[in-house]
């Protein structure tokens, strides 16, 4: 089984003797169509472009968040429209290998119970850096019928409905991976309300990425890690805005040993539209 995290050589390598389904996951909340302008324009050879809306979530309702999660008909015809077959090694990655989206690809291959997948290191720019070949245009692979019904672990999700009583909760540590200025409501851009959920920790997941935007090295997750949790727990739930870049706070939890992280993949966006929710501020701490 490949490994949580992969780095550019490795990919190299891996392509020279297999043939893995590789994503190109690169996307701009600003600009959505500017993810796949710039694979085309160039990209790691054989991959193929995975667009955040369209693939990678599903279709978003009153009710929902920003990104809600595609069901699993969705992506079983996401899947072999992508010529993926069971037991074939995905690796996913994105422009910098901070952009997050990337890590919603990791997570979703996860939930849908698909093991053989690794996230890249650093991203296209790293691949790049490194000296390695790349290729423009766009990638087609062979269409391939899903051959099982994909089942989604449910282990690793908890839903805005269950969020309501779970958080209250003693044994329950809730971590907001926003910016500190989105989670205080000192600024937001991008949904409706500031502040963030009740009792939640801001453990925004750009502590865990190097200048360049690499992960930083295990040891290094884990004082981080240490450092910022309570001592005492036993359920870790992630969230963001959207769902999306809370992932990447999972993948490096999960590399430094942690287990059992559930997604709030509804998360903030979501969390407000409900009439009964309360939301927290610095105002109102």
């Amino acid at each position: 089984m490949p490994p949580l995290l992969m780095t550019v050589n490795e990919l190299d390598q891996l392509i020279e003797y297999s043939n893995p389904l590789i994503l190109d996951c690169s996307f701009s909340l600003a600009q959505p169509e500017q993810g796949f302008q710039d694979y085309a324009r160039g990209h790691i050879p054989g991959a193929i472009y995975a667009h955040l809306e369209k693939d990678l979530s599903g279709r978003m309702t009153p009710i929902t968040g920003r990104h809600p999660l595609p069901d699993a008909t969705h992506f079983s015809h996401t899947l072999a429209g992508w010529g993926w077959q069971p037991g074939m090694k995905v690796v996913v990655y994105d422009a910098t290998g901070g952009t997050m989206a990337a890590a919603r690809g990791w997570w979703l291959f996860r939930y849908f119970g698909i093991d053989h997948v690794s996230f890249l290191d650093g991203g296209l720019n790293t691949w790049m850096q490194a000296g390695l070949r790349m290729e423009a245009g766009i990638t087609h692979r062979a269409a391939t019928a899903v051959q099982r019904q994909l089942s989604p672990n449910l282990k690793l999700l908890i839903t805005t409905s269950e969020m309501r009583n779970t958080i209250k909760q003693s044994n329950v540590v809730l971590l907001d991976g926003r910016a500190m200025n989105r989670y205080n409501g000192l600024e937001e851009t991008i949904d409706t309300t500031s502040g963030h959920i009740p009792g939640a920790i801001n453990l925004p997941v750009t502590i865990f990425l190097q200048e360049d935007l690499r992960l930083l090295s295990i040891p290094e997750i884990s004082r981080t890690l240490n450092h910022l949790l309570p001592e005492n727990h036993k359920q870790f739930i992630y969230y963001c805005g959207s769902g999306v870049t809370s992932s990447l706070g999972i993948l490096a939890m999960e590399i430094a040993g942690y287990s059992g992280i559930k997604l709030y993949a509804g998360s903030f966006s979501e969390w407000i539209r409900q009439p009964w929710a309360e939301i927290a501020s610095l105002n109102s701490c």
